[in-house]
């Protein structure tokens, strides 16, 4: 039996994901599709639109046949770490022979050959020791990083330009993966798949979802217009839940959350009160090197309590969560190297680590901020379909 694996955030599902995972299972060869999902969190630094067990669910109609979820720790970190998590539990998993992913380039061959050696000297190189270096200079990790890949890619010679190429999230996300299994020593095939423009980008559809509902209908199938309809996230609660969680927190506090530097920790503890809401807080810290993205996952730092840790380098995790199936068949061919959380006995020998115990507030707030029953996040029921 093989797998191909997909690392996303179905934020929410549509006919954009639904074409990725039936052209993945055609282009692979593979008997099953395995979907790795964000959190009730996501990397952009918010809630998802819907809860992870509702696009887990939805997942399966749209061509996923195992649903596995990406801890919170990272499903919430930059690219990087975004990436390395879905990668290493990819990898974890015997069965799992390909990796399929979205970019906005027209020719996947060349984008393989080239972003492979460009992954292979970046992680050959002191990578990090040149973005320190460029970050005296530049202080985005974002532009000095990019800048550090375009210099290796002159030294490459390389046949496309790399500063614009990953200048496109998917490009860039795509690279990530690359350079994780190549970390990792995987044997996993990367497969990019080019994204079709007539399928409208999930940001879109988001701001739709909010403002103009009516619009959405072509975009989504319908039983993931039914699950938009019935409850979506609060946003605005949210957002009200962070800037309380800012204002009651010393500089002390602030400096020590994921992400945070010298002067967003002076910046957020001095501008916070005298802000009207979280819009204007992020509008009024963000500058020419303090990106807005960096900010939103900030945000979620603050809500869920991150503090800066050294858990982002783990090359094991304590568990892997399984949220659904399409055929309980399927989980008798699941071979992985890390323990599987399917059933409330599995998850009694990780519960107290401390990746749990965060998985687990980051459930029961989001539970909270929308109405939601709330289940312990380890305890969640398995979703079956057949």
């Amino acid at each position: 039996m093989k797998i191909c694996a997909i690392i996303c955030e179905l934020n929410p599902p549509h006919k954009g994901h639904e074409y990725l995972f039936k052209k993945a299972r055609e282009l692979s060869g593979c008997d099953y599709i395995m979907a790795i999902l964000s959190g009730d969190f996501v990397q952009r630094g918010e809630p998802a639109i819907l809860s992870a067990k509702k696009r887990a669910e939805l997942s399966l109609s749209i061509g996923a046949d195992i649903v596995v979820a990406i801890p919170t720790l990272f499903s919430t970190a930059c690219a990087e770490y975004f990436a390395k998590a879905g990668v290493m539990i990819a990898n974890s998993f015997k069965n799992v022979t390909h990796l399929a992913f979205g970019i906005d380039f027209d020719n996947p061959a060349l984008y393989i050959e080239e972003m492979s050696k460009l992954a292979l000297e970046s992680n050959n190189q002191n990578f990090d020791e040149h973005i320190k270096n460029e970050l005296k200079i530049m202080p985005s990790y974002a532009k000095s990083k990019t800048k550090v890949l375009g210099d290796i890619a002159k030294q490459l010679n390389l046949k496309i330009k790399v500063i614009d190429v990953l200048n496109e999230a998917n490009n860039m996300l795509g690279f990530e993966y690359m350079r994780a299994m190549q970390k990792l020593n995987s044997s996993i095939i990367p497969l990019p798949i080019i994204r079709q423009k007539k399928f409208e980008k999930a940001t879109n559809l988001r701001l739709w979802i909010q403002t103009d509902f009516n619009s959405v209908a072509e975009f989504v199938n319908d039983k993931t217009l039914t699950k938009l309809k019935e409850n979506i996230c609060d946003y605005k609660k949210f957002k009200e839940c962070v800037l309380f969680n800012y204002s009651k927190k010393s500089l002390a506090d602030i400096r020590i959350l994921r992400e945070v530097n010298e002067e967003i920790a002076n910046k957020i503890y001095n501008l916070c009160p005298n802000c009207k809401n979280l819009d204007d807080l992020n509008m009024k810290t963000k500058t020419k090197f303090i990106t807005h993205s960096r900010l939103t996952r900030i945000n979620v730092a603050c809500l869920l309590d991150m503090i800066k840790c050294d858990e982002l380098s783990l090359n094991e995790l304590p568990y892997i969560k399984v949220l659904a199936v399409k055929n309980r068949i399927v989980l008798k061919y699941l071979k992985c190297k890390f323990p599987l959380i399917l059933r409330k006995i599995d998850a009694d020998s990780v519960f107290d680590c401390k990746m749990a115990k965060l998985d687990d507030k980051a459930h029961r707030i989001y539970c909270s901020m929308n109405g939601e029953q709330y289940t312990s996040w380890l305890f969640n029921k398995l979703i079956i379909l057949n």
